[in-house]
């Protein structure tokens, strides 16, 4: 600790350091707004022409960049920019962090996506008397970080960013299994191509031609949507079994409220989201759970590509006993077990790679405070830095 020092973070790293301006020469722009950034994590932008882009499109990021959200800081929208495409554009709502020749890239991100940082931001921006809370890119520049040596930074740089590229590839291989089972649904129960097709004779029906011994019934006739139960996080004991809310697994608790396998489906905030848990698992209020004597599998998909309607439009929510009243097409029993046969591989491989996941992210968030406080010595560690 005695070769660690301490400055403040604008006199160590560029903020904001260059916009789109009058030579700026690309005309159409990959935008990056709020909405789609997580922690560490870039769900996609948004193509515009330069002139139709949003007034916020302005910041301009290169490699290494850190890119912090100003607004809602508890929100944690934090992202490292990795190798972005030239005309990669991000919003004004960012506060763009280019670190210099003393600082490492990973360490600075690290250091920023910290609890204590994001405590420290949310404190600033809770005290200001503005409509929702912010920060400004002085309060970031008076902020202070603790830098080691450059070598120790990078130490600690590539060991957190181990976790992060596991998780990073875990979640790309999750990606491709969930596509793998969406095609494989679509084609057989969208478009009718599935095994056995070719001798199947189409009959006709209320939504049109369907295979013959298929039918047509109301949702509430195979399945049945319950209520969750509330669980406050501060009620939460950290456990083995997953807690889901509209948007997943928000949480693990060290009791379930229902066995699973089972359904989860979105009542408030994403309406209609659909997920499956293999394992036991606690559904709180914003959602519903199904069982039913249809198949798991099946069910999962036909409910994942149904279009649920909010029922309220001042408090968005999924009404049951509409959801209930839609009609929904159930195959014979023999295509319905070939495609649970092969869709279960998918769906258990998907939630291994959930759970290896969930246990990475907890791994790194325990050794995060004690890598970027110095608490924990590793300058004798042989650590590859890239």
């Amino acid at each position: 600790m005695s070769k660690w020092k301490t400055f403040k973070l604008g006199d160590v790293v560029k903020i904001n350091p260059s916009s789109i301006g009058k030579l700026y020469h690309h005309q159409v722009i990959e935008y990056l707004d709020i909405a789609s950034v997580g922690t560490n994590v870039c769900h996609g932008t948004k193509t515009y022409d330069l002139q139709s882009a949003p007034g916020r499109a302005k910041r301009l990021v290169q490699n290494g960049d850190t890119i912090v959200s100003t607004v809602r800081p508890n929100l944690k929208s934090f992202w490292k920019v990795k190798n972005p495409q030239d005309n990669l554009v991000v919003s004004t709502g960012f506060a763009v962090l280019r670190p210099s020749a003393a600082v490492d890239s990973d360490y600075l991100f690290y250091s920023v996506s910290s609890q204590e940082y994001i405590d420290y931001l949310s404190a600033i921006a809770d005290s200001k008397t503005t409509s929702y809370p912010a920060v400004d890119s002085d309060d970031i520049a008076n902020s202070s970080i603790a830098l080691p040596p450059i070598k120790i930074q990078q130490k600690i740089g590539a060991i957190l960013s181990a976790y992060d590229d596991l998780i990073e590839n875990n979640t790309r291989r999750i990606a491709i299994l969930e596509a793998m089972a969406q095609r494989l649904y679509r084609e057989w129960f969208v478009h009718f191509r599935f095994p056995g097709c070719e001798k199947t004779k189409m009959v006709e029906s209320e939504i049109g031609a369907i295979p013959k011994g298929w039918n047509l019934c109301q949702l509430g006739e195979i399945a049945d949507f319950k209520y969750g139960k509330g669980l406050r996080k501060e009620e939460r004991v950290n456990g083995n079994y997953p807690v889901y809310g509209s948007s997943g697994i928000v949480d693990y608790h060290s009791a379930f409220l229902i066995e699973g396998p089972g359904v989860i489906i979105g009542r408030k905030g994403n309406v209609g989201s659909a997920f499956f848990s293999d394992n036991h698992f606690y559904p709180i209020d914003t959602v519903y759970y199904t069982k039913s004597q249809l198949d798991i599998y099946y069910l999962f998909y036909l409910l994942r590509n149904m279009t649920f309607i909010s029922g309220d439009s001042a408090v968005p929510g999924l009404n049951r006993e509409s959801a209930l009243k839609m009609k929904v097409l159930i195959p014979d029993q023999r295509t319905i077990s070939l495609f649970s046969v092969t869709v279960s591989c998918f769906i258990k491989q998907k939630n291994l790679l959930d759970r290896k996941n969930a246990n990475l992210r907890r791994t790194r968030d325990l050794l995060l405070p004690s890598r970027i406080s110095g608490r924990l010595d590793i300058s004798e560690l042989d650590v590859k830095i890239a």
